[in-house]
């Protein structure tokens, strides 16, 4: 099967790794900032030139950390070990620097083996990055499947219809839909036209190499497609998925986003390169939200839709009654 060969490491997913990392990523680019900052007011004396410099490299790093905690706060739980290692990340290199400082350790040109080096580590923290904040808007996939619920709460809205006098005005009932993570937190929440109600998304499938380093699989959902029957027929409406909540994309990084995604490099059918990705597309079979009767219905039902595109049967959820 697809999954078995893209299947993350439960291991990670059990820690929490990639919330972790955005914590600890979050936490760097202040630390830094703040270190350099350290360091140009030790110089501000002795190199008032070199003290400037670093004083400039000092805000580019706390803007760093401050957009990128900007973009990842929806995604981002402070939870005990995220707060602790964010703390950690922040507080360390300043402090280090100023014990180092007021002992004389660093009163010297940094050499070039340490320049190297430290550009290696900048490096390496932007990639980390970039990795990370791909994932706003996106499901961590932790199984072979993408299970949310689906929720019909069964309150319904009027929208008026044609042009027809108030008397005789024709009303289409509008009905309330809420698509909830697994965490419970909301995905979306819709006003539905219609009498059915399908999601549409895709699932970015990385690397062998990346799952193992602990960058597990994504899906992000898309589209809502709602249909119901007037004059006879059946009509289909398509609308983008707003994301709010969790998966709430920040205005700024999403069109970087999507150029970074629309640029990654697609792994050949049959074929797992360290940085191919593989795109599966697909759709949620339809929902009701109406009964036999025609009337509001009221119900839950198990999201599920599986990687290779092809809908589940929704006749296998208890929740579906």
């Amino acid at each position: 099967m697809l999954w078995q060969a893209h299947k993350p490491p439960n291991f990670w997913l059990k820690i929490g790794a990639f919330n972790l990392a955005m914590a600890i990523v979050a936490g760097a680019f202040f630390g830094i900032g703040l270190r350099v900052l350290v360091l140009a007011a030790f110089d501000w004396k002795r190199d008032r030139r070199r003290a400037v410099l670093r004083l400039a490299k000092g805000e580019v790093f706390l803007l760093l950390g401050a957009f990128y905690t900007v973009f990842a706060w929806p995604m981002l739980v402070w939870d005990h070990p995220a707060r602790f290692l964010a703390a950690i990340t922040i507080l360390l290199p300043p402090l280090v620097t100023v014990i180092r400082c007021s002992k004389g350790l660093t009163a010297a040109a940094p050499k070039l083996g340490a320049r190297l080096l430290s550009a290696f580590l900048v490096a390496v923290l932007l990639v980390a990055a970039v990795l990370t904040l791909l994932r706003a808007g996106f499901i961590t996939l932790a199984a072979d499947r993408v299970p949310l619920l689906l929720e019909v709460t069964g309150e319904t809205a009027g929208r008026p219809l044609g042009t027809a006098t108030p008397s005789a005005l024709r009303v289409a009932a509008v009905h309330h839909v809420i698509l909830w993570l697994p965490s419970g937190a909301p995905v979306a929440d819709l006003w539905i036209e219609g009498d059915r109600v399908s999601f549409g998304g895709r699932a970015v499938l990385f690397s062998h190499q990346l799952n193992a380093l602990g960058f597990p699989n994504l899906y992000q959902f898309l589209t809502v497609r709602a249909a119901g029957a007037r004059g006879g027929s059946v009509n289909e409406f398509w609308a983008s998925l707003p994301h709010t909540g969790p998966l709430a994309v920040n205005p700024l990084w999403r069109p970087i986003q999507a150029a970074i995604l629309s640029l990654w490099p697609r792994a050949p059918e049959g074929a797992s390169t360290l940085l191919g990705v593989r795109i599966r597309q697909n759709q949620s079979p339809y929902y009701p939200l109406t009964g036999p009767d025609g009337q509001p219905l009221k119900a839950r039902f198990l999201l599920d839709l599986t990687l290779e595109g092809v809908p589940t049967s929704r006749g296998s959820s208890p929740l579906e009654k």
